[in-house]
């Protein structure tokens, strides 16, 4: 849900755990549900107080140089993906905290429209 549109944009997700996005939203999409996501590649193990998403290790695909991680963050649905480093030591059942570069998330309206694209709509218009 976007919980205060502009730029940037904060969004409430799983957990009520808050994002600051750099992306613009217009004010009409202050109290949208929206998606929110970040690419597998692009998530990392939290190191300190700040993070992203927090759950259990539900599986690990050990692919030799990296490694898919699969983390249950409650949503039964929609396991999270992450792509790490192979040497990395995960295990199953441990508790993990993963983040992310503000610049690598996005959001996407309900028609799965990213609002990156809205942006530059906007100033081509």
């Amino acid at each position: 849900t976007i919980d205060k549109s502009g730029d940037p944009t904060v969004v409430s997700h799983v957990g009520g755990r808050k994002a600051t996005v750099p992306i613009a939203t217009p004010a009409s999409a202050k109290g949208a549900s929206v998606s929110f996501g970040v690419r597998p590649e692009d998530l990392m193990i939290a190191t300190g107080a700040d993070y992203l998403f927090e759950g259990t290790v539900d599986y690990v695909e050990q692919l030799g140089e990296v490694q898919l991680v699969y983390v249950d963050i409650g949503r039964a649905d929609l396991p999270l993906v992450t792509k790490l480093p192979g040497n990395v030591e995960v295990k199953r059942g441990a508790a993990l905290r993963l983040n992310a570069d503000a610049g690598d998330l996005h959001i996407f309206d309900a028609d799965g429209h990213s609002f990156t694209l809205h942006k530059a709509e906007a100033k081509a218009a």
